[in-house]
């Protein structure tokens, strides 16, 4: 493709709506497949079960790790302080927070960039058959007049 040429842009927003927490939203930009794969198993290292809430230092690099990656990715949000001043939708707003807000956010995103919407496909313009399948006649044929 040349220079001034239609490009397409892989670039996707998420807008998170947390009812649950009061009106929460939050406008975030998705990651690349491989940035995303990265993220999950990074989110897998963080203990759960018994183990969760002990931050040793290993853990709680990985949840730095996993917080410098989301704040990369905020666009915006309506997260208040307690004065009501809208926080910055970067790392000081998340370190703000509380990390079970920060957890929540996190986890909404990953399954709004991992869930399959019902519709996909629908508009493709692709009838989930090809040009031969829909030449191949599927009625059955006629007994051959020797049998």
């Amino acid at each position: 493709m040349g220079v001034g040429d239609d490009v397409y842009q892989d670039i996707t927003l998420y807008d998170l709506v947390f009812e649950n927490r009061g009106g929460l939203r939050v406008r975030v930009e998705g990651l690349s497949t491989g940035d995303l794969l990265d993220f999950v198993g990074l989110a897998g290292k963080i203990p759960d079960g018994g183990n969760a809430g002990k931050l040793d230092e290993e853990t709680s690099q990985t949840v730095v790790m996993l917080m410098e990656t989301l704040a990369g990715a905020l666009v915006e949000w309506n997260v208040a302080d307690r004065d009501g001043k809208v926080r910055p939708a970067n790392m000081e707003g998340l370190r703000a927070c509380g990390l079970a807000l920060v957890m929540d956010i996190a986890g909404a995103w990953v399954s709004a960039q991992t869930d399959v919407d019902d519709g996909l496909g629908k508009d493709s313009g692709s009838t989930g058959t090809s040009e031969l399948e829909r030449s191949i006649p599927m009625e059955p044929s006629s007994p051959s007049p020797g049998s």
